[in-house]
């Protein structure tokens, strides 16, 4: 008896630890946290009992990943562990809206494999149709892409799709600061004291010479800021199919003086005629120091028209001459593969775009539900 007392203390020290805030788990049977965003008339938000989990959730229904919801977050405190439950059978795609220290972020997590430039992939057992479990380290996510930045805010959580969710979480990292903040004052107590020693021992003479070439250093170390860096996001090379408008996948330029900083960009796509363009990003900081990079932009496939050409003459010069059916085998696999090959490249690019298009809707989005929340506090 004594051995499951302790044993159900121990787990209670711990929940404490955790100290875990439940945004969502549909024990209250509403739905009133959640909203739709930009809907059709299919999307249909359901508070229902789920006899595998033995407890209430929340049921999605719409047009696949057309529809998005979103649960409002407004998490401040040092909590950046995320956690929740999912059952979803098809495509999904979940947005964690952030505010950090170099602005607005989006932490996106989808179906595949593989990652993207602030995207993860969970892998094919998110969407096998049972209950699954997952947890991010929202901090760690961001500064793996983002080692510089760190999350202020934890604003809200968005999903595309039709399935059923639970037991979302926002929980304290047991290596949390308040833990390490307790070490530190022991460690610092003796080098505070030491240092003014030192420079009390040192002898006064010469006082406004020092002062003089700490204001030489300064206007020295202004002259000789550091340039900026360009970060640009997305594909590069981007690849454009004939006749579609390009739209930018994100860009970014920070300076270690001024930290984030303007980026202008300057193209002429043509989406009507085959070619290569380029997209020249430009970044100057406060001092005049200014970088360049450029992205490249395909539309269509120039190449191709070159590949057919020389296989038209080659056809043309051969013509005279018979061909074994052998030859026309081996030439109707290769098409075949490489017509697969665009396909797949095709399907890649037209969900990076539609990435990029849901992360704007969802900045309107949020900024008409902050007008909303306010005009109400009114």
């Amino acid at each position: 008896m004594k051995y499951v007392n302790m044993l159900i203390f121990i787990s209670l020290l711990l929940t404490l630890n955790l100290s875990a805030i439940t945004y969502e788990d549909g024990e209250d049977k509403k739905t009133n946290r959640w909203e739709k965003l930009n809907p059709s008339s299919s999307a249909i938000i359901k508070n229902v009992y789920d006899e595998s989990k033995s407890s209430r959730v929340i049921e999605f229904s719409g047009d696949g990943t057309k529809d998005a919801y979103i649960l409002a977050i407004n998490e401040t405190k040092n909590k950046k562990l995320l956690h929740w439950q999912m059952k979803y059978s098809e495509d999904f795609v979940i947005f964690i809206s952030l505010e950090t220290k170099l602005g607005k972020r989006y932490l996106v997590y989808t179906s595949a494999r593989s990652n993207g430039y602030m995207k993860y992939g969970l892998g094919t057992r998110s969407i096998s149709g049972t209950w699954q479990r997952f947890s991010r380290n929202l901090e760690e996510d961001l500064r793996y892409f983002d080692n510089r930045n760190s999350i202020v805010k934890i604003n809200s959580f968005v999903i595309r799709g039709s399935g059923s969710l639970d037991n979302i979480k926002i929980m304290k990292d047991l290596k949390s600061k308040e833990n390490i903040e307790k070490i530190k004052p022991v460690k610092a107590i003796e080098p505070v004291k030491k240092i003014p020693k030192k420079i009390k021992e040192k002898p006064k003479k010469n006082k406004k010479k020092p002062l003089v070439l700490k204001k030489i250093k300064k206007k020295i170390a202004k002259k000789t800021n550091t340039t900026p860096s360009i970060t640009i996001e997305g594909e590069n090379p981007l690849f454009l199919k004939l006749g579609e408008a390009y739209v930018e996948p994100g860009v970014s330029a920070n300076d270690k003086e001024d930290g984030e900083i303007i980026v202008t960009s300057c193209e002429n796509i043509n989406k009507h005629k085959e070619g290569e363009y380029t997209v020249i990003y430009t970044a100057v900081d406060s001092v005049g120091n200014a970088a360049a990079d450029k992205r490249y932009v395909i539309v269509g496939n120039p190449t191709l028209k070159d590949e057919e050409s020389e296989k038209s003459d080659e056809e043309s010069s051969q013509s005279s001459h018979k061909e074994s059916s052998s030859e026309e085998d081996n030439k109707s696999k290769k098409t075949s593969s490489s017509e697969e090959e665009s396909e797949a490249q095709a399907k890649l690019e037209e969900r990076e775009l539609e990435i990029a298009e849901w992360e704007r809707e969802l900045q309107f989005r949020e900024k008409e539900i902050s007008k909303r929340e306010k005009n109400l506090e009114k």
